[in-house]
């Protein structure tokens, strides 16, 4: 794990909880269990450049985006998505143990676990974001369509989206698969 991600998840585990409640090596397993989330999704692009996360996505349709890596040593993770034509960004927050999009607003933003649950709760609920660029700017409505995929996904991944997608949470622990499967498909619900 990087240093700046080590100091990230420090900073996110102390804003509203105790150092001393959470080993670093607690907040090192969710970090690492996070980021093996992300990369099977195949929407994760790692540590690119606001630059050139505008470059992939100048000729795609609005609502197409992708996560990343936040510049800001602060935060973790920052989407990039395009909304009216223009490419812009919303960094993500690590707050108490759950992400979130960091705003002014952001005590009324929902909070997740998981990285991956936080952007398909915004892409299924057809929940939009508010976004301003500058402070005399009025407020863009942004919806997330569709990711720009950095690879095509594995079958392994489709299937436990497939099945997280049409089964209660509740009920995965009831389906007829050996228990290594189901933990695999618990672990990635949204």
């Amino acid at each position: 794990m990087s240093e700046r991600r080590h100091r990230a998840l420090s900073v996110g585990a102390r804003n509203g909880s105790s150092s001393s409640s959470v080993s670093n090596n607690t907040r090192r397993m969710c970090l690492s269990r996070v980021l093996q989330t992300l990369r099977e999704s195949g929407w994760y692009w790692g540590p690119l450049t606001n630059a050139d996360a505008q470059k992939l996505l100048e000729k795609t349709a609005d609502g197409t985006f992708l996560l990343r890596d936040s510049s800001d040593e602060r935060h973790l993770f920052t989407i990039t998505f395009k909304v009216e034509g223009i490419v812009s960004s919303i960094r993500l927050e690590l707050y108490r143990g759950l992400f979130r999009l960091y705003s002014s607003e952001c005590g009324s933003c929902p909070a997740f676990d998981c990285v991956v649950s936080l952007v398909n709760f915004y892409i299924k609920n057809n929940v939009r974001l508010f976004w301003l660029e500058r402070t005399d700017a009025p407020r863009i409505s942004v919806k997330l369509k569709q990711p720009l995929l950095t690879a095509v996904p594995t079958l392994q991944h489709w299937c436990r989206l497939s099945i997280n997608s049409c089964t209660h949470p509740d009920m995965i622990r009831k389906l007829p698969l050996p228990r290594k499967l189901k933990s695999y498909v618990s672990d990635y619900q949204h």
